[in-house]
């Protein structure tokens, strides 16, 4: 009984923080990220993720452009949504997203390490735009998502996926809900 109210609670709290995070980003538009410092902020720019400083609209500096954001099979992805980590260095990229119910919370997910310039897909194995509500742990290492009615924890040190619940059905959801208006958890 003990699993199923820490999942449900884990559920909760994870879709609650996912709407804080929206309503935050609506407040200057899409894609945009603020950082700690409230001065500058990180957009998307003509397929260009941007930093850029509210006190001098003339600094701005290329934080992954697109050749950055092209994977090994060469075609570049195309950014919906990003966050970036406490630590600001690395970068958390939603694409390919597909709607389930009224937003579009499904899609694939990529890691862009700014120090080291390298990018790394979420999920491998899963199928395409099949990951949900992909976070970052506090200390950037880790990013948690739910696949397939299932939680799991990808480790970016050590490139392992670790799956934090294993008996998500069509009849028991883990992660997120079910029947529920998106609206009432908000």
């Amino acid at each position: 009984m003990s699993s199923r109210i820490y999942r449900l609670t884990f559920c909760v709290l994870l879709f609650i923080l996912s709407g804080y995070s929206q309503k935050a980003q609506a407040q200057f538009g899409q894609g945009t990220v603020w950082a700690k410092d409230g001065y500058r902020y990180y957009k998307v720019q003509d397929s260009v993720i941007m930093e850029l400083d509210v006190r001098d609209e003339s600094k701005k500096t290329i934080i992954a452009d697109k050749a950055a954001l092209t994977p090994s099979n060469g075609k570049a992805i195309s950014v919906r949504r990003f966050s970036m980590s406490a630590d600001g260095k690395r970068l958390l990229i939603n694409t390919n997203t597909k709607k389930v119910w009224r937003y579009d919370t499904r899609g694939d997910y990529w890691v862009y390490d700014i120090g080291t310039k390298t990018l790394k897909q979420m999920g491998k194995g899963k199928p395409a735009s099949s990951l949900m509500f992909a976070k970052f742990s506090p200390d950037g290492s880790k990013v948690a998502y739910v696949s397939e009615h299932n939680i799991y924890l990808e480790d970016l040190t050590l490139n392992t996926i670790k799956a934090l619940t294993t008996d998500g059905t069509q009849k028991l959801i883990n992660g997120t809900f079910d029947w529920a208006y998106e609206e009432e958890f908000a």
